[in-house]
C-alpha cells in the first residue's frame, strides 16, 4: 500500500520536473546555451511556454508509462516507502511547493487574471510574494491539522483561496475596491448577496465558470483517487495545529511581531490612503493584513473632555446668537426621507441617446422645488454609508477606507445622536422603512441605536409588489402613506428603496419602456434595464406627490440617490459613453459622487438652488428651508457647508464648486473641530452629546 502511494506521488512530481527541465533545457539550446535568454523568453511568451510545459508533461507521463522507466519507478518507490527521511523530504517539499502555489493563486485574483501583470508582480517583489506564502502556509497547516491528510488539505486550502480571490476580484471590478477585513462582517448574508454578483455574469461566463469548476473538482478527485493519500500521525498533525496558531499569531499580528522586520526587509510599505495601490504595491496578502487590525476612526491629537467641551460650548454659544435665518410658518411638519438606490441621471451620458426621458416628473419638480447634487461618499455599493452620513451628520472623510460604521463603530454603542432623536425629543414618531433583509449591514440594532420607534422590512410590510427581483418603489410609496395617514402625531420615515439594486441582467423586466442606443448592443441592453428601473422610481416619486398633496398634514419630502450604479465591468459603459475623466481624477471623481436632490413640500417653503452638497448636510438644510430650530450641533455643520459643502474620501469641494483649491485656515479648523466631535460621539465618551443636542 505504501509503495502505491509513493508511486503515485512520483508520477505526479516526477513529471511535472521531467516537463520544466526538459522545456528549460529545450529553450537553453535555441538561444545559443544561454539560461538567462531561456528564462526571459518564458516570461515575455507566457502561453507559448505553458503550451509547450503542457506538451511536455503529457510526453513524460507516456514515457513515465513505459517499460523503460518500471525499474525506475519501482526503485525510487520502494526506496521513498523504506527511507523515513526521504519521505519527510517529500512531503515538506510538497508542503512548501503548496503554499507558493496557494499564494499565486491569490495574488493571479489580484492581478485580475492578467498573466503578464502577475509574472511581473512576482519578479519584482519576490520577497514580498515569498513571506507572503509563509503566511499561507498557517493555512494548509490548519486543514492538515484537521484532517491529517496531505492531498485533502491541498485540496480544501485550494478551495478556500479560490473563494477568497474570487470575492477579491469581482469587488476589484465592480465597485473599484479590494477585500477588506471588515467585509467579512457582512459574511451572514452571502445568501443574499450571491444573487447580486452572480446576475451580473453573463450566460456565458456563467457556463464556462462552471465548466471550469467542473473540471478542477474532477481533477482532484483524479489525485485524490490515484494517489492514494498519504496520511500523518496524530502527533504530527499536533505539530502541524502548532505551528499553524503560531503563523496565525504572528501574521495577523505582524505590526508587534517578528513578521514587521520581515516584511520591512521585504520592502513591504503600506498605503492606507490608496488601498487599491497597497494592494496593488504589497499584494493581496499584505494589502489585507495591513487593514485587518486598523480601528475604523483613529483617536485625534489632543482629545479630552476638556477639549470637547472648549469646542461645543463655543459652538453653542454661536448657535444662541445667530438669529434664525426664516420663520418657522409650520410647527413638526412630518418629514420623509427617500434614499433611492442607484438612482441617477443617465442622460449625463452624452453621446447615448434615450427614446424618452427616463426621469421627467424628478427633473420637473427640480426646477419647482430646491434641488441640488448628493456628493456620495461612495461608488456602485456601500449604500449604508451614505445613509450613515445623511442621518448622524457625520462624515465618512475621517473614517480609514474600507470602514462599515454600522457594523464597526455604531453596533458598539447603546446610542447615537441622530436626526432621528433630535426629532423624536420634539414628539414625533419615527419610521424606518427598507424593503430587504433587516440584518442586512445590521439595520436591526442600528436602527435602535438611533432610536427608531419602528422598523418595516421585507417581511413585515404590507406592501410588497415587486418590480424585477426586489420590492418596487411603488410599492414603498404605498407603505409610507399607510403610515403618514394612520398616525396622529408628526412622523420622521426614513426609507431606503431596492427596487434599482445592481446587476441590471437584459432580462430582468418583461418589457422596457425606453430604448436606449449610441454603444455596442450588449451595454444598450443593460442601460435600457438600468433606465426602465429608474423609470418605475420616476413615476413612484411622481404617485408620492400627489398623494401627499391630498395629505391634509404639512410634510416635507427630501429625495436622493445613494450612489451612482454600477454600469459593466471596471466601469465599461461608462468608459464607451465617455464618461470618465482619466486625466483629472478629481474630477472624475466628483462625477462619480454626484446623484440627484429634491426638497419638496406640500406647503410654501422658500426655493434654493442647492449645488453639491454631502449627505452630512441634509438635516441642518431641511431645517433651515423649514424655518424649524436647530441644534447646535447643526448650526456648526450649517458653518462648515458654508465652508465645505462637498466633504468626502480623497475630495473636497468649496463654495464655488472648485474641488482643487488651498483650505484657507478657517476651513482647516472647521475640519479639525468637525474630526474631533466626530471621534467623540462615535468612539470617545460622548462628552458634546449633552452640550450640541437637545
Amino acid at each position: 500500500m505504501k509503495k502505491d502511494i509513493y508511486r503515485g506521488s512520483l508520477f505526479l512530481f516526477v513529471n511535472v520536473f521531467l516537463a520544466l527541465v526538459t522545456v528549460l533545457v529545450l529553450l537553453t539550446l535555441i538561444n545559443g546555451l544561454n539560461v538567462d535568454r531561456a528564462i526571459d523568453w518564458g516570461q515575455l511568451h507566457t502561453k507559448k511556454f505553458a503550451l509547450l510545459t503542457g506538451f511536455a508533461f503529457l510526453l513524460s507521463c507516456i514515457l513515465y508509462r513505459s517499460q523503460m522507466f518500471c525499474t525506475f519507478r519501482e526503485q525510487a518507490a520502494a526506496t521513498m516507502t523504506n527511507n523515513r527521511y526521504l519521505r519527510i523530504v517529500f512531503v515538506l517539499l510538497f508542503i512548501i511547493g503548496s503554499s507558493f502555489a496557494l499564494h499565486g493563486i491569490l495574488q493571479f485574483f489580484q492581478n485580475g487574471l492578467n498573466i503578464d501583470e502577475f509574472i511581473d508582480w512576482i519578479q519584482g517583489k519576490t520577497k514580498i510574494y515569498l513571506l507572503g506564502s509563509v503566511f499561507i502556509l498557517f493555512l494548509y497547516f490548519f486543514f492538515l491539522s484537521l484532517t491529517g491528510r496531505l492531498y485533502l488539505s491541498l485540496i480544501l486550502s485550494m478551495g478556500v483561496t479560490v473563494v477568497v480571490g474570487l470575492t477579491h476580484a469581482n469587488k476589484m471590478t465592480f465597485l473599484g475596491e479590494p477585500l477588506y477585513p471588515s467585509d467579512f462582517k457582512q459574511v451572514t448574508h452571502i445568501a443574499e448577496v450571491i444573487p447580486m454578483v452572480v446576475g451580473a455574469f453573463s450566460f456565458w461566463k456563467l457556463l464556462i465558470l462552471a465548466f471550469l469548476v467542473v473540471l478542477v473538482i474532477g481533477y482532484f478527485f483524479i489525485i485524490y483517487t490515484q494517489l492514494n493519500e498519504i496520511k500523518t500521525a496524530w502527533w504530527t498533525r499536533g505539530i502541524f495545529i502548532a505551528l499553524s496558531i503560531f503563523l496565525f499569531y504572528s501574521f495577523f499580528n505582524y505590526p508587534k511581531t517578528y513578521v514587521k522586520a520581515l516584511a520591512e526587509d521585504s520592502d513591504v510599505k503600506i498605503i492606507r490612503w490608496n488601498q487599491p495601490s497597497n494592494y496593488r504595491d504589497n499584494g493581496f496578502v499584505f494589502g489585507f493584513l495591513s487593514n485587518l487590525h486598523v480601528d475604523a476612526f483613529d483617536k485625534p491629537a489632543g482629545y479630552s473632555k476638556k477639549k470637547i467641551e472648549e469646542i461645543a460650548n463655543r459652538i453653542k454659544k454661536k448657535a444662541e446668537s445667530k438669529q434664525p435665518a426664516r420663520q418657522n410658518t409650520v410647527e413638526n411638519p412630518n418629514i420623509v426621507f427617500i434614499m433611492s438606490e442607484a438612482f441617477w441621471d443617465p442622460t449625463k451620458l452624452e453621446n447615448v441617446t434615450f427614446s424618452k426621458d427616463p426621469l421627467p416628473i424628478t427633473r420637473d419638480l427640480m426646477k419647482k422645488y430646491s434641488s441640488g447634487s448628493v456628493l456620495s461618499p461612495t461608488f456602485g455599493g456601500g449604500t449604508s454609508n451614505v445613509e450613515f452620513e445623511a442621518l448622524t451628520g457625520l462624515s465618512m472623510r475621517f473614517l480609514k477606507a474600507g470602514s462599515l460604521p454600522y457594523q464597526q463603530l455604531i453596533d458598539q454603542k447603546e446610542f447615537i445622536p441622530t436626526i432621528v432623536s433630535e426629532l423624536e425629543s420634539r414628539e414625533y414618531q419615527s419610521l424606518a422603512l427598507h424593503p430587504y433583509n433587516k440584518v442586512f449591514y445590521k439595520r436591526n440594532r442600528v436602527y435602535d441605536t438611533f432610536g427608531f420607534n419602528e422598523f418595516l422590512h421585507m417581511n413585515s410590510m404590507k406592501n410588497k409588489e415587486m418590480s424585477g427581483p426586489y420590492i418596487s418603489d411603488e410599492a414603498v410609496t404605498h407603505e409610507i402613506m399607510d403610515n403618514l395617514r394612520s398616525k396622529d402625531d408628526p412622523v420622521f420615515v426614513h426609507a431606503v428603496t431596492m427596487q434599482n439594486h445592481f446587476p441590471y441582467a437584459a432580462d430582468r423586466y418583461n418589457k422596457t419602456s425606453i430604448k436606449v442606443s449610441g454603444l455596442s448592443s450588449v451595454s444598450n441592453a443593460e442601460l435600457e434595464t438600468y433606465v426602465e428601473g429608474i423609470s418605475q422610481s420616476d413615476h413612484a416619486i411622481g404617485l408620492l406627490v400627489k398623494e401627499l398633496e391630498r395629505l391634509k398634514e404639512p410634510t416635507l419630502f427630501v429625495l436622493w440617490g445613494d450612489h451612482l450604479p454600477i454600469l459593466g465591468q471596471n466601469k465599461a459603459i461608462y468608459e464607451e459613453a465617455k464618461y470618465t475623466e482619466p486625466y483629472n481624477p478629481k474630477v472624475e471623481l466628483q462625477k462619480f459622487s454626484e446623484t440627484p436632490l429634491l426638497i419638496y413640500a406640500n406647503y410654501e417653503v422658500p426655493k434654493e438652488d442647492l449645488k453639491v452638497m454631502s449627505p452630512a448636510f441634509i438635516g441642518p438644510t431641511l431645517f433651515d428651508l423649514a424655518g424649524m430650530e436647530q441644534p447646535p450641533f447643526y448650526t456648526f455643520l450649517e458653518e462648515v457647508k458654508s465652508e465645505l459643502p462637498g466633504i468626502k474620501p480623497g475630495l473636497l469641494i468649496n463654495q464655488e464648486q472648485k474641488s482643487q483649491f488651498a483650505l484657507s485656515k478657517k476651513q482647516q479648523q472647521l475640519l479639525k473641530d468637525y474630526q474631533m466631535l466626530q471621534y467623540d460621539l462615535l468612539v470617545g465618551k460622548q462628552y458634546s452629546s449633552e452640550i450640541l443636542f437637545k
